[in-house]
């Protein structure tokens, strides 16, 4: 059965007009449920302040889809004015959102209140702080209130996000990292070079980047990393010690080397094993930080001398640390993942990891192991494993999609994204993904996959599609599949 699932279709654009006014413009294009309407009129206090914080909050509440913003006009109203609960009904008001701001002692202050119209009653107030002059942070901080308080779900407006900017064409393309606030506003180079590079992973604090070294990513996978000819790629000699996992301050851009595959070595026995009895050097491949950003997980993979970017010229082990380097930790051995498997991601737990893996030769199935390499299981043994797994916290559920080769696939270019219950051991097709670009690129690099990611509430999801031939991002709320 294919669901019938809300959507918003979110279109991605780059402008490439140069770096001081580039940025990331998402842009709701279309919603599938009943939007709550809510009045934000310009905020009291300091008039300009007020009245541009307030534009903040409402472009961030009318760009999630789940509001109708109500035309306030140029109506002011402060956090601690009387509400005239008939007058707002009267304006098709459901919520009512109010503030103060000032600059007090060289910051900025919101003090917030949230009105229920249809109960004639108090959703909650805050004061918001923020330093200095960020008037934008300050917007942004308040919507996270307010969206809180209307859906019962975390606002991730003061969130931030990075992105690759192309800027140029040919020969003189440059390919820059970007960090932005989540609506794309405020974008700070971190990263740049003359070549495609791919992101690296937040920390879930939003403070730091965790990466390999993007330029030597491709030696390991075609399509990954900076894609740079062979002789002039920086070759590692088995275990570097100026080569490994990366940390690259959000706010400063300021990159340094948190953990050495010299240090990586010399805490696995295994892989040390491995490396003297193969010849070959390590590199790194992709980094998570486990939900709590207690710990990271580090895919490294022993690239044989006489290797090539294939996977027969690689072997495969997951690495694990505390976020601080220390206490490393081989997960999963060469020796396993050789096996077949792909795309580790941790559970929600910051403990566990699910992982497509092939244990028994009789095909792929997800599997879970501890960050400490223990307690490796079959979650699912009747159900075959693939695409892109990910747990949900009520342990009982998994989102994965799959690859167009995959069996689970419909062989038209479309690909399921699969709800797997692990209680009951059957499956769903939530939706049918058309995935086929209007260019692949040699051996496929170009290739969109869905790669379902949840939201912060694990309410919703987000996955890339291809309808037409153009790539788009879609957010669907699957929060009808969670009701017990």
């Amino acid at each position: 059965m294919i669901r019938h699932l809300r959507l918003l279709a979110i279109s991605l654009f780059l402008i490439f007009s140069g770096i001081a006014h580039a940025q990331l413009n998402i842009e709701v294009v279309g919603a599938g449920m009943q939007r709550i309407p809510v009045a934000v009129p310009n905020f009291g206090g300091d008039d300009g302040l007020g009245r541009e914080i307030a534009a903040v909050v409402r472009s961030d509440l009318a760009s999630t889809g789940l509001f109708n913003i109500i035309n306030t006009d140029s109506l002011v109203a402060e956090e601690n004015s009387s509400v005239d609960f008939a007058a707002w009904r009267s304006r098709g008001a459901d919520a009512l959102a109010t503030a103060t701001a000032n600059r007090p002692g060289g910051q900025i202050e919101v003090r917030v209140r949230v009105a229920d119209i249809v109960k004639r009653g108090s959703l909650g107030n805050t004061v918001v702080t923020v330093p200095g002059n960020n008037m934008r942070l300050a917007g942004h901080k308040v919507a996270d209130f307010i969206y809180q308080k209307l859906t019962g779900q975390p606002g991730y407006f003061s969130s931030r996000i990075a992105y690759v900017l192309k800027q140029g064409t040919g020969p003189n393309a440059q390919f820059q990292l970007i960090v932005a606030d989540a609506d794309g506003q405020n974008p700070v180079p971190v990263f740049k070079y003359n070549q495609p590079i791919i992101s690296p992973a937040w920390s879930p604090d939003g403070t730091k980047l965790a990466s390999p070294c993007l330029v030597r990513t491709s030696l390991t996978q075609a399509g990954y990393g900076a894609v740079v000819p062979a002789t002039a790629l920086p070759l590692n000699a088995m275990a570097a010690t100026r080569d490994g996992l990366y940390l690259t301050d959000a706010e400063s851009g300021k990159c340094s080397l948190l953990v050495s595959f010299a240090q990586i070595r010399s805490s696995l026995d295994v892989l040390a094993a491995d490396l003297q009895r193969i010849p070959g050097a390590l590199y790194g491949f992709h980094v998570k930080w486990n939900p709590q950003g207690t710990r990271l997980m580090f895919v490294v993979r022993l690239r044989r001398s006489e290797g090539t970017a294939s996977a027969s010229g690689r072997l495969n082990y997951v690495v694990t640390m505390n976020a601080d380097g220390t206490g490393i930790k081989l997960a999963l051995p060469a020796s396993i993942w050789s096996r077949g498997g792909h795309h580790p991601n941790w559970c929600p737990d910051g403990v566990h990891i699910i992982q497509n893996l092939n244990l028994d030769g009789s095909g792929m199935r997800f599997v879970r192991y501890r960050y400490d390499g223990s307690g490796l299981c079959a979650l699912a043994p009747d159900i075959v494993g693939g695409g892109h797994p990910t747990m949900h916290p009520d342990g009982r559920h998994i989102l994965t999609d799959a690859y167009l080769n995959e069996t689970v696939a419909f062989g038209d270019g479309t690909t399921p994204l699969r709800w797997i219950d692990l209680k009951t051991g059957t499956e769903e097709v939530l939706v049918r993904v058309p995935t086929q670009p209007l260019e692949t690129g040699i051996g496929k690099v170009l290739r969109v996959d869905p790669h379902p990611a949840w939201d912060r509430s694990f309410q919703n999801v987000v996955f890339n599609a291809c309808p037409g031939g153009k790539r788009r991002v879609f957010m669907a709320d699957l929060s009808t599949l969670l009701l017990p």
